[in-house]
């Protein structure tokens, strides 16, 4: 396998290298392209608490044993909708929710994971949560949802497939009003 080219020095390496096996320090992804971002471990874990996990109106505390009885049950529901709607599934979307199903590739024990982005960006800095299911029993219905949904977007009047999706819309036009602006946004 042919190495690619990088744009970091050896040094650079040695030191990124040197500081993710660091316990104190933790590497997390930034937002906008920005790459990974170094942490002191002690900071990021003090804002999940209290940005995020403290927050009992969004997450609900649950011991070990409570989360797998939640997840045993989510896993029955997933496993009588799968029956109940086999007949308007094809067959590679029925063994691919099957698949989803079996113990032995993905235990109903391993649990979705708390992690968090940095928004760079933002003054002063925010963190983005995010609950990874790779891995799980729940990655495949998450997928097999997505993949639906996929499907509804050009029925929403507000939908553009992309930029030149755009463009063909703002042709339409014939001129825009002396006093119009054309202006993105980011919630």
């Amino acid at each position: 396998r042919r190495k690619r080219a990088t744009n970091m020095t050896p040094l650079q390496w040695r030191t990124m290298s040197n500081i993710q096996q660091n316990l104190h320090f933790i590497t997390i992804e930034g937002d906008k392209n920005t790459g990974g971002c170094f942490l002191r471990r002690g900071l990021y874990k003090y804002r999940a608490s209290s940005e995020h996990l403290s927050n009992t109106s969004v997450y609900l505390r649950l011991s070990h044993h409570e989360a797998l009885i939640k997840h045993r049950l989510l896993r029955t529901k997933i496993h009588y909708f799968s029956r109940k709607y086999k007949e308007s599934m094809c067959k590679a979307e029925q063994v691919y929710l099957a698949r989803s199903q079996n113990e032995k590739l993905f235990p109903t024990n391993k649990f979705p994971r708390f992690r968090m982005t940095l928004k760079v960006h933002k003054k002063p800095h925010k963190f983005r949560p995010i609950v990874c299911c790779a891995g799980t029993f729940l990655n495949c219905l998450s997928k097999w949802v997505d993949y639906h949904l996929q499907k509804l977007k050009p029925f929403i009047p507000s939908y553009l497939k992309d930029s030149g999706d755009l463009l063909d819309h703002l042709k339409q036009f014939n001129r825009l009003p002396p006093n119009a602006f054309l202006f993105t946004a980011d919630a």
